[in-house]
């Protein structure tokens, strides 16, 4: 028997008359049918029934743009995208806001979201999927998600970064997880820190950073930087890159950009005298944040010239002393005889409570109050004045006792007890 052919008749209206055309009609394949419904050129007048299940329908619907009702338009594009107003409503709650009412609109101009992106974000409202490219795209993708509160959307590019974050990508993946707060890509941001902190200083690499992500970096206590020169010399090529000048800024232009609250998270006491000297002074950003006479500890020069130091006779022991609870410390440990000293740093560096021993033992009578959340610092001041320089310049005779870099920014031994108020008897 020869081929077999059904016909479907096709009315077309010309004026009164409405002749009846017949046209062949082939049973497709299945592959051939897919093909059709991913492009959407399926001519069949109950495509309905053609299509074997919802998700088939819902494909043909969104590639032939067939029933929108929806235009969205991006600036530089002339095309609009044809979509279905029921669709994007009942997945975002802002677009059923802005699409549902009397004055429901019929076109929508969108334009700070990327097209392509916002493609993206219609293959997984439509299809439940997404065909992600790189880390950069899942990001794009994501900012959307969040800004049409589509969580099903969020959780999926989240995955994904997750799964393809690396070294070069990791910057921009922190930039997101401190802004939206995104746990899981924090967790996977500290790990690759972790291995390198100091690559996240980079010039290179902080100028791509924001303020916020600044400020988590420097507050983020497990981070071990090799040097905290390095955090220090960070922030300052952030600075200059949030200027963005060629000429060298000057010191009080970069401190105002920089701001106070970033310059005060820098552990300055944890830094050796030669790298205090090499990296911070000379650089006129701490002009008048530092409290008076602070510099005067390192007894520097004017001009910072290290051959014409003298001698450091006072060792912060506990820089940033903060406790959760309201404490009362009734002694500290030291490496000798001397006196301690415990700051206020953030009451202005007032002096609150001191005690002399020819240690190391150090007793505070009445005991030290110190405030939950507050920081404070402990300095010792060995008894007798520093006679001679270590040979190796790492360390310094005071007494009959020697004093190594190792002591420097040393948590020494704390022993204090819990207050129940802010006062200790």
């Amino acid at each position: 028997m020869g081929q077999f052919l059904c016909h479907s008749l096709k009315v077309i209206a010309r004026g009164d008359h409405l002749p009846i055309v017949s046209t062949p009609c082939v049973p497709q394949s299945s592959s051939r049918r897919t093909n059709m419904v991913e492009t959407g050129t399926l001519r069949f007048k109950k495509w309905q029934s053609m299509l074997k299940n919802g998700e088939e329908r819902m494909r043909y619907l969104y590639t032939s743009s067939k029933l929108s009702d929806l235009d969205i338009f991006f600036p530089g594009d002339e095309e609009p995208l044809k979509v279905h107003s029921l669709i994007l409503s009942t997945n975002s709650p802002v677009f059923f806001t802005m699409l549902n009412g009397p004055m429901a609109p019929d076109k929508l101009t969108l334009p700070e979201d990327p097209r392509h992106s916002f493609q993206k974000l219609l293959d997984h409202m439509y299809l439940d999927r997404m065909d992600l490219k790189s880390v950069e795209e899942a990001l794009e993708v994501y900012k959307l998600a969040h800004k049409y509160e589509i969580e099903s959307t969020k959780k999926e590019c989240v995955k994904y970064i997750a799964s393809n974050v690396k070294a070069e990508t990791m910057p921009a993946v922190l930039e997101t997880s401190v802004l939206y707060e995104v746990t899981a890509l924090k967790k996977k941001c500290k790990e690759i820190l972790d291995r390198d902190p100091d690559a996240i200083m980079l010039p290179e690499t902080v100028s791509r950073l924001s303020k916020a992500t600044m400020k988590a970096l420097l507050t983020d206590e497990t981070l071990a930087f090799s040097s905290e020169a390095v955090p220090f010399r960070g922030l300052i090529a952030w600075g200059k890159a949030q200027l963005g000048q060629q000429e060298e800024p000057s010191g009080i232009a970069l401190r105002e950009k920089i701001g106070d609250d970033l310059l005060r998270e820098v552990r300055f006491l944890d830094m050796p005298q030669d790298e205090f000297v090499d990296n911070v002074v000379g650089t006129d950003v701490l002009r008048e944040i530092l409290p008076t006479g602070w510099l005067s500890r390192f007894h520097l020069s004017p001009d910072g010239n290290r051959e014409t130091l003298e001698p450091q006779v006072r060792y912060g022991l506990i820089p940033w002393l903060r406790s959760d609870r309201n404490i009362c410390v009734h002694r500290l440990d030291a490496p000798g005889a001397g006196t301690l000293e415990i700051e206020d740093f953030d009451g202005g560096n007032v002096v609150i409570s001191s005690a002399s021993s020819e240690g190391p033992e150090f007793v505070f009578a009445p005991p030290a109050a110190l405030e939950r959340g507050k920081r404070y610092h402990v300095w010792f001041t060995p008894k007798t004045e520093v006679v001679a320089n270590g040979a190796d310049g790492g360390s310094q005779r005071v007494g009959n006792v020697t004093l190594s870099r190792e002591w420097e920014g040393l948590e020494c031994a704390l022993y204090a007890c819990e207050s129940g108020s802010s006062g200790c008897e």
